[in-house]
């Protein structure tokens, strides 16, 4: 397992491997795995904070579609 921590040093998470996570999932208690509420996020969090640049639908150089593509 490695553990996840803020600039304060203070563990925000866990990476767990899937074998082992496999194994202590039945265990754990649904408020342990509902770690926060399920509702809908509000519309329109960002607006305002950034914007899409004028060549975001320009096509994208040949060197990067090669990447994609495996070449």
């Amino acid at each position: 397992m490695q553990t996840i921590s803020d600039e304060q040093g203070n563990i925000t998470g866990v990476i767990v491997p899937i074998d082992l996570w496999q194994k202590i999932q039945p265990q754990l208690g649904p408020d342990l795995l509902a770690a926060r509420e399920k509702r809908p996020r509000p519309i329109g969090l960002a607006k305002g904070l950034w914007s899409v640049p004028p060549d975001f639908f320009e096509p994208l150089p040949d060197e990067i579609l090669d990447a994609f593509e495996g070449k």
